[in-house]
């Protein structure tokens, strides 16, 4: 993959962007799930209440999509399906911003029951075995006690395979400890969603569209066929569910890379990183992946320990605590050691600049976004009282974070300077001196 900047970047978006997109939605559920999912997930709310809900993650994502498309990044706001078949003919790399339905069955998606069945009971590959597995361990009998009445066979297995979906999809709703309370339960039946099932019985369950641009909602061989056969390039899918459709694409467009997420996306929180993603290759051009590697390791995943920082440096080339007590022969470094060290050096110094200027950006969009909230919802206390508080809190984690990013350079730099000019012997002391200041603090 080559090395990109802004200017070679794509971000589709198939969310409703104003209000007028969003109560029409409402009005087209049969082209649109988007805006209905949210009176579903939240049965208290109408029309309007469903609208200030999405309200907050409107402006977060048209501030985003405005910044990003003046650093370089050619941005589409109302994404219909053929804008995929355009654009990825032209550009590296696509990001797609789309909501995934997760449909179960029904009585009328199964095509054929008899055929379905006797499938189930002699299955012709390990898809279909997997499925005939998963109703055995729910039902043992199951299979074994139907006959060939069409009717009633169409409803036990729709009702039978439909419990099996739910669960599956469930299990790609929130991350293991989350709000779902048995997900880690739901483990094994990650591999049965409805797409899956549809998959493994191709023709007797019917193909239903899952996936929402501006203009309907499309099937997924619909979307593979407007991805461009000899597109190589990166397709970012993290701002959707899309691990239940992604590895279908794979599969049908090996040539490109796909970035997917398991779990289901927050809007907000993404468009947050992949500001952070853009800023990072509008400083310096690099592969996609790489930038995304970056950003996802330093702030979502806990990938601040795997930093390579410069408690770690001093942690590998200390030696007061290996040499025996009373021990004082002096240890030497050698040229090649030295080298070594000022080449590691550079390297922590270079991560700790990007890390930290990372830092920065995070706090201005953070900012903005928070007194864009604060104007706009000047009469509704606990608004403003919520959005100082989170603001509070994630400034408080940037500035920390921060901090220890600087605390490093100056470290770093100091280390490099000394190991310009002293012999390997006094370097040696140096380093073990400031492993034993930074070990009671750091715990190396």
């Amino acid at each position: 993959m080559r090395k990109v900047s802004p200017f070679d970047c794509v971000l589709l978006n198939t969310l409703p962007f104003s209000e007028k997109d969003f109560l029409d939605d409402l009005a087209n559920t049969d082209k649109h799930d988007f805006c209905a999912s949210i009176l579903r997930k939240n049965s208290a709310l109408n029309n309007d209440g469903a609208w200030m809900f999405y309200k907050p993650i409107l402006r977060v994502l048209s501030l985003i999509c405005n910044e990003a498309k003046k650093i370089g990044v050619q941005v589409v706001t109302h994404a219909v399906l053929n804008d995929l078949k355009k654009y990825t003919e032209k550009y590296e790399v696509i990001t797609l911003i789309a909501h995934c339905r997760l449909s179960g069955i029904i009585t009328k998606d199964i095509l054929n029951s008899i055929e379905l069945l006797y499938l189930l009971k002699n299955p012709q590959n390990n898809s279909q075995e997997e499925f005939s597995k998963m109703i055995e361990y729910q039902n043992p009998d199951l299979l074994n006690s139907l006959q060939n009445d069409t009717l009633e066979l169409q409803l036990i297995l729709a009702r039978t395979l439909n419990a099996i979906v739910e669960k599956s999809h469930r299990f790609y709703m929130y991350p293991p400890g989350g709000y779902v309370k048995d997900n880690n339960n739901l483990l094994h039946f990650k591999k049965f969603t409805r797409l899956n099932l549809e998959q493994a019985f191709p023709g007797l369950i019917r193909d239903i569209p899952i996936i929402e641009f501006r203009d309907n909602m499309y099937s997924i061989m619909d979307v593979i066929s407007n991805i461009n056969e000899h597109f190589s390039g990166f397709l970012d899918l993290t701002i959707c569910n899309s691990l239940i459709f992604g590895d279908t694409i794979k599969a049908y467009r090996p040539s490109c890379l796909i970035a997917i997420n398991q779990y289901q996306a927050s809007i907000d929180v993404r468009m947050l990183r992949y500001k952070a993603i853009i800023k990072l290759l509008s400083y310096q051009k690099d592969t996609y992946l790489n930038a995304l590697k970056k950003i996802h390791t330093a702030f979502l995943e806990g990938g601040f320990n795997k930093m390579k920082t410069i408690e770690k440096f001093l942690k590998k080339y200390r030696t007061i605590d290996l040499a025996p007590a009373g021990d004082c022969e002096k240890i030497t470094l050698s040229n090649s050691q030295i080298d070594e060290i000022k080449f590691e050096l550079k390297q922590i110094r270079k991560n700790n600049r990007s890390y930290f200027w990372i830092g920065v950006a995070m706090i201005i969009v953070l900012f903005t976004l928070s007194l864009i909230i604060i104007i706009t919802n000047l009469d509704k206390s606990e608004t403003l009282t919520s959005v100082f508080t989170a603001f509070g809190c994630t400034t408080f984690g940037l500035i920390s974070f921060m901090i220890y990013c600087w605390r490093q350079k100056c470290l770093t730099e100091t280390l490099i300077t000394l190991s310009l000019y002293l012999q390997g012997d006094t370097l040696q002391t140096v380093i073990d001196i400031l492993a034993s200041q930074v070990k009671s603090k750091f715990k190396i």
